[in-house]
């Protein structure tokens, strides 16, 4: 069931850089529904 979900995706996954918080894509989704995302360091 998940792979065919991806199959049918209309956007690629997103890649980020190891050791991050993921990609900017992540954030700009979380602000849609006005809330933030706070990285710890």
């Amino acid at each position: 069931p998940i792979q065919n979900a991806w199959e049918g995706a209309k956007q690629e996954a997103q890649g980020y850089t190891a050791g991050t918080w993921g990609p900017s894509a992540s954030i700009a989704l979380i602000e849609r529904d006005g809330r933030t995302w706070h990285e710890s360091n």
